[in-house]
Order: structure tokens, then C-alpha cells, then sequence
């Protein structure tokens, strides 16, 4: 007669694509009772993870956490995640999928061009446009548009888990409002999104492209 678990098997969703898992493994018991969540596999495991360090390097609490946790976050503290930046990269620590000025598209937003090319040739990848406004530590000289629709003035930007860190939330806020002055329209996507749900993402920037064509668009601008 074996030792009762410590935790009973259930059947519950997979926090990333929605697939009834049965907590079977010791570990997922235990992850599930600790936390609310369960994965179907190790991929939506490894992603799963990334989005809760990303939430606690941005000082946002868990819906797990208790109020003392939220509270005392040291991510909060000045300092302490710059020190942990440093030490993951230390340790050699790098995002699954890597892309960004010098290495070309990535994956993600090589995947979305091609299927956008498909139906309009004219989109093209890591598209430069000079800023004319050089600001030493707030304005670069130009900026790199990930894909961009030149003729209609329409960029997408295709994000990282690096673009997770409020030093970098802010490079993007200031490089949105750039390219809307500039008389843009903006789109924004996540990896995570281009992967699972590509062809929702394609439909919407076709929309948009037939609304600029059509000067029927109603985006707001700011």
C-alpha cells in the first residue's frame, strides 16, 4: 500500500493554450496547489514562467501572491532589478528568441512578414527612418520600424519578452509617440501572439491597411 498523496490529481486548463491537463506528476500537483496553474507541456511551462518573471520585474503583484509578497516586492526596491539584469546576464541567460538591431528579423516577425508579403508585397522588414531630432539619451538619429508598410505609413512592432522592463516600456512609448507625430499608424503585437494566433494578426493588419487605404481609419492618435 503506497503513501497517499500529499496533493490529489485534478484536471484543470492550460494557463497558456487551454488543454485539459490531468496534474498526474507529482511536480504539476504541487504547482497547481502552490499556484492556481498547470501546463500541457514544457514549452507553455518555459513561457508561462517568462510571463511571471516579466510581471515581477515590473513590480506587478500575482494573482497567487499574498498581500505581504505584493507589498514587500523587491523588484520595487530602486536598484534591485538592475542587479538581477546583471546577474542573469552573467549566467548566460537569454530570451528563446532573439532579434534587434545588427541580427536582423527574428522568427516572429520574419513569420508575420511573410505571411503580410503574401497579400501585399510591398512590406518590408527592420525599416529605418531618421529622426532628424537627435537627442542624446531620449531621441536617437533614427528609428528601426520591425515591419513596415512605407506607402501607407503603417509599422509593427513585434515584441520580446525584453520588452518587458520599464526602461525599455518607456524607449517604446517614446518611439510610439514618435512615429505617430511623424504621421504613422502604429500596431503592436507580442511574440506570443504572432505565434499562437497568426493569422488573427495578419486579419488585423489587413484591416488596417484596407482602412488607411480607404481613409476610413478611426485609431486614435495618441
Amino acid at each position: 500500500m503506497g503513501r497517499p498523496k500529499l496533493y490529489p490529481d485534478v484536471e484543470a486548463p492550460c494557463l497558456i493554450c487551454g488543454k485539459l491537463v490531468t496534474t498526474s506528476d507529482s511536480s504539476q500537483r504541487v504547482l497547481f496547489a502552490q499556484t492556481g496553474r498547470v501546463y500541457c507541456c514544457e514549452e507553455h511551462s518555459r513561457i508561462g514562467r517568462g510571463r511571471n518573471i516579466s510581471m515581477a520585474m515590473k513590480g506587478k503583484p500575482q494573482p497567487h501572491s499574498s498581500a505581504r509578497m505584493q507589498k514587500n516586492n523587491p523588484m520595487k526596491m530602486p536598484g534591485v532589478r538592475d542587479r538581477a539584469r546583471e546577474a542573469l546576464i552573467a549566467l548566460g541567460h537569454k530570451p528563446p528568441v532573439q532579434g534587434g538591431n545588427g541580427r536582423g528579423v527574428t522568427e516572429c516577425e520574419e513569420l508575420l512578414l511573410s505571411t503580410l508579403q503574401k497579400k501585399e508585397p510591398r512590406w518590408v522588414g527592420h525599416f529605418v527612418l531618421p529622426t532628424r531630432q537627435f537627442i542624446p539619451g531620449y531621441l536617437p538619429a533614427h528609428y528601426k520600424i520591425d515591419l513596415a508598410l512605407p506607402a501607407l505609413l503603417l509599422a509593427i512592432e513585434v515584441d520580446g519578452m525584453s520588452h518587458n522592463t520599464l526602461a525599455r516600456q518607456e524607449q517604446d512609448r517614446r518611439k510610439g509617440q514618435f512615429l505617430i507625430g511623424a504621421g504613422w499608424t502604429v500596431l503592436r503585437f507580442t511574440n506570443g501572439e504572432v505565434r499562437q494566433s497568426l493569422s488573427r494578426c495578419a486579419e488585423t493588419v489587413m484591416c488596417t491597411t484596407s482602412k488607411l487605404k480607404n481613409g476610413t481609419l478611426t485609431l486614435p492618435r495618441g
